[in-house]
């Protein structure tokens, strides 16, 4: 059994990034929806949809599975258009997606908060896990806070949620570790280091059974071979039951694999 990286953007990747996953003993990766742009139309949305669908082949030919997440990522919500009509695109696509997401707060608007309800109603009815976003800096814990919020007002299980780009606050921490969600590190600059996954692990052992360790590469700057380098490390520090749990195990119970 390989690595999996639960969170990247492959279609900003190289083909020979690809085929460096493949010879570093990667099984699968969670490839999502994001472009750094809001969406212009319906159908400019069914274009990324139909692309991150074409990941699927791309990745294949290396011997990698892509587990494709469609969903409007709260930095490309369009802001003056119907977004209803966004939202029947992700219905019409649902049923060759594996995952909602990337969807979530980012800064926190009505009409994000409301893009984030609808999404989580159709990954409930269609039994669909969800991956969301959560901001930088000194406004993660008030998003995760509403998150969690909405996540119950939806009712959708909470097993069906990864919380993603979690830090090592404190709070942040204590919180989640009340919760059923599971819980994505962002092996990346300005997001999380082995080092945080490590102080998690210590101050909240039980986290270890609801960790997914991933690289969000893709258009920024990121080590898509992060997932690998941090199992590495823990099976140093921690120990390879612990690491085996982060870089593989969950994931492969929360995405069905």
């Amino acid at each position: 059994m390989g690595f999996i990286d639960s969170h990247m953007h492959t279609i900003f990747l190289h083909y020979s990034a690809l085929e460096e996953l493949a010879k570093n003993d990667y099984e699968a990766v969670v490839t999502l929806a994001y472009l750094p742009v809001p969406f212009s139309s319906p159908e400019s949305l069914k274009d990324h949809f139909n692309h991150l669908v074409y990941e699927k082949t791309r990745l294949r030919r290396v011997g990698i599975t892509a587990l494709v997440g469609i969903g409007l990522h709260p930095r490309c919500i369009p802001k003056r258009l119907e977004i209803e009509k966004f939202l029947g695109v992700i219905e019409e696509f649902i049923t060759v997606a594996d995952v909602i997401g990337e969807i979530g707060l980012h800064v926190m608007n009505d009409l994000e908060v409301n893009v984030l309800r609808s999404q989580l109603k159709i990954a409930r009815e269609h039994d669909k896990p969800a991956i969301i976003h959560t901001p930088r800096g000194k406004n993660k814990i008030k998003a995760i806070k509403l998150t969690l919020k909405i996540i119950k007002d939806v009712g959708i299980s909470p097993e069906l949620i990864v919380i993603d780009h979690v830090s090592t606050n404190p709070e942040i921490l204590n919180i989640l570790s009340r919760e059923k969600v599971y819980i994505g590190f962002t092996i990346q600059v300005g997001k999380a280091s082995v080092d945080d996954v490590i102080y998690a692990i210590k101050t909240h052992p039980q986290l270890s059974e609801r960790i997914l360790l991933n690289s969000d590469a893709g258009n920024e700057p990121s080590d898509y071979l992060s997932v690998a380098k941090t199992f590495e490390k823990l099976c140093e520090v921690i120990g390879r039951n612990v690491a085996y749990h982060c870089a593989i195990y969950n994931a492969r119970i929360f995405f069905r694999i």
